[in-house]
């Protein structure tokens, strides 16, 4: 890829917006790791739709690394190799990258690899790594869900859409599963913005 922005595309909710904010700032591409966990496929049909809605060349990579069942609980270090991963894709000769992330309040309270003194740390040590200037853009890390929501619609209504039938679930069913903390916390943002979900939806 030619273009020093990236995108970490989980498919999810913060990160489908992420993509437009990025993509409103100017080029851009999006990356998405499959690491074995549960709603792999359901995260990849959402970042597919999301990358073709922005306009956004998306790239797709599979990590065969040793983290536990992913389902849904934190798992150890998985931040920290993907941003390596994302900037290392990123890299373009011109001396600076910037990955963007779609760390979110909520995310930042109750994991520490989302949190800002982490994501800074971070972008220094990868940057040393690479030899460059690496910027880790987290647009929403202090923004809840319902910010998010709102700031979404603001972008038009192709990225509403894509936020609208993002993924968030832990789990990899047809639909999402209501229970896990990722559906509780997608759910109340979309009860506080008075919006419908169509998380899972076909249509």
């Amino acid at each position: 890829m030619s273009d020093g922005r990236v995108v970490l595309l989980s498919g999810g909710l913060d990160s489908t917006a992420a993509l437009f904010w990025a993509r409103s700032r100017g080029e851009c591409f999006a990356l998405s790791v499959e690491y074995g966990q549960a709603h792999a496929q359901r995260e990849l049909e959402a970042a597919k739709r999301a990358a073709c809605a922005a306009g956004v060349p998306l790239q797709i990579e599979r990590l065969h690394y040793p983290w536990p069942e992913a389902s849904g609980r934190l798992v150890p270090g998985r931040n920290l190799t993907l941003l390596n991963m994302a900037a290392s894709h990123a890299l373009n000769g011109s001396g600076s990258v910037e990955v963007v992330v779609g760390a979110c309040a909520a995310d930042s309270a109750a994991f520490p690899d989302c949190r800002p003194q982490f994501l800074r740390a971070a972008a220094v040590a990868i940057g040393l790594g690479l030899g460059v200037e690496v910027t880790i853009s987290a647009p929403w890390l202090h923004r809840t869900k319902a910010q998010i929501l709102k700031e979404s619609r603001d972008f038009g209504a192709l990225c509403w859409e894509s936020v609208a039938r993002s993924w968030s679930c832990y789990e990899g069913g047809e639909k999402p599963c209501g229970a896990c903390q990722a559906c509780i916390l997608r759910a109340e943002g979309f009860a506080d913005f008075g919006a419908v979900d169509r998380s899972g939806s076909q249509e």
